[in-house]
């Protein structure tokens, strides 16, 4: 309703032990909190016996990477990736939006690409999970570093049809070459000029969106 819409939300989940849960929302000794609906429908979560993490930071946020499914991931060559694109775009920016931030990588054993940004986080869908770390490690890549833009294109900067969200109904904007066009060109020239891509790379990513 509209009278607790801003009130803060206490989220409890019934689940095993000695499973983990990959979220945003602030953990607290018996569950996560939001500070209101707006945030809790922001806050996706993988509740799970199968996830990895690691995290590093970057001027003051740290950033934690997620992998839920069968997969070993090459966290010294992902991290370092990962470090690079990301100061390359705060330096860019000059500040990030949050203090704390989570790439939820859902690792499925099927052919799969999909990303979803939010404010703290993104959800991420890869597969299949045998070549994330071979031939779909410029996939991994690219939606990573796009869905991390979001996080001032879209999320802290949007269309006013969008601001703020109205969860009620459809928002509507003509204005997506602007929200996924720009995004999508900024995730990959990221990538090459934080030294991720190459210039090669770079331009056979370009002449594929340009296809």
């Amino acid at each position: 309703t509209d009278e607790t819409y801003n009130d803060k939300v206490h989220v409890k989940l019934l689940i095993p032990s000695h499973w983990e849960v990959a979220t945003s929302m602030l953990k607290l000794e018996d569950g996560w909190e939001c500070e209101n609906i707006d945030e809790l429908l922001d806050s996706p979560f993988i509740a799970s016996s199968q996830l990895q993490r690691r995290t590093y930071t970057s001027n003051g946020t740290t950033f934690f990477v997620w992998f839920n499914g069968e997969i070993k991931p090459d966290w010294d060559r992902l991290l370092k990736d990962f470090q690079a694109f990301t100061d390359a775009q705060i330096k860019k920016f000059t500040e990030f939006p949050v203090k704390e931030y989570h790439f939820l990588n859902q690792i499925l054993p099927y052919k799969a690409y999909h990303g979803v940004e939010h404010s703290k986080s993104t959800v991420i869908s890869l597969g299949p999970s045998y070549d994330v770390f071979g031939s779909l490690y410029k996939e991994l890549l690219g939606v990573s570093s796009h869905e991390l833009y979001h996080t001032w294109n879209v999320k802290a900067i949007r269309p006013i049809e969008m601001f703020p969200y109205d969860f009620t109904k459809e928002n509507y904007s003509r204005l997506g070459y602007l929200c996924e066009g720009v995004t999508t060109y900024q995730g990959d020239l990221f990538l090459m000029k934080s030294g991720v891509f190459n210039e090669q790379q770079y331009f056979d990513e370009l002449q594929a969106q340009f296809q």
